[in-house]
């Protein structure tokens, strides 16, 4: 049996639309917006039709598992209504390990505009380091991606204890950050290459599958935004469990016995 792990991104948002939303509903009750809707149904098909040509060897199909934030919760209900009976129900879970990324002060802030208007000392550190190291900068009281990445690392174990117990497939319902932090942990991607590794587009699809013993491909096969099937193999883009080290300095070059 092969393991298949599934990745999406929720559906266009009110935070998405206008960020003021987060402050007004709070960042775990922001909804779906109209489009954001029709972006999981569309998702759901797409996935009843791939998992029609690539069948899910589990017999009642692949486990779900949702960020507990509304806005995941409902792209899980539209990507089962579209999925036309491909993922049930009673296979759904949410968990807590593929919420959002933390942003502590700034968590109902999420413009730069807003953050700047409300804590300009705190907004100005903030975006100084994001402008120096994106994966390690954290907003105050909250998580950077760094830590994001440790937080969700503890599903690879859940995952893989699932599969171990004769669940194939998985199929996440997740955030972007949270999404790439997640295949990075997974893959053995080194941080270095997060700034290559874009947010992912509203309802776009990823796939993590195992190709051998401790082998995977990654790659994103759908993308939300345009509704259309693609193939762009992430695993080589990101360089995949190839670590990046800086050249050693020439100076030493000559130096060493």
């Amino acid at each position: 049996m092969v393991l298949r792990i599934f990745m999406a991104r929720h559906g266009f948002s009110e935070g998405n639309d206008n960020p003021e939303n987060y402050a007004l509903r709070g960042d775990p009750n922001v909804e779906l917006m109209e489009l954001g809707w029709q972006q999981a149904i569309r998702l759901g098909q797409f996935t009843g039709d791939y998992l029609e040509k690539h069948p899910s060897p589990d017999a009642n199909g692949p486990q779900l598992l949702t960020s507990t934030h509304m806005r995941t919760r409902q792209t899980s209900v539209g990507v089962i209504a579209g999925a036309g009976g491909a993922i049930k129900l009673e296979k759904v879970k949410a968990s807590p390990f593929l919420t959002e990324q933390d942003f502590g002060i700034f968590s109902h802030l999420h413009s730069p505009q807003m953050r700047a208007e409300h804590y300009p000392l705190e907004a100005a550190f903030y975006e100084a380091a994001r402008d120096k190291s994106p994966y390690h900068a954290k907003p105050l009281l909250g998580e950077s991606p760094a830590d994001t990445q440790v937080r969700v690392s503890g599903l690879c174990g859940t995952l893989m204890r699932d599969y171990q117990q004769g669940q194939n497939d998985h199929f996440l319902v997740t955030h972007g950050v949270t999404l790439r932090t997640f295949a990075m942990a997974f893959l053995h991607i080194d941080p270095y290459y997060y700034k290559d590794f874009r947010n992912p587009e509203n309802c776009s699809l990823y796939l993590i599958e195992e190709t051998g013993p401790r082998k995977y491909s990654f790659k994103q096969i759908f993308n939300g935004e345009t509704g259309q099937a693609v193939d762009i193999d992430l695993g080589k883009k990101l360089q995949m469990r190839k670590a990046w080290m800086p050249p050693l300095p020439a100076r030493f070059k000559n130096t060493i016995t």
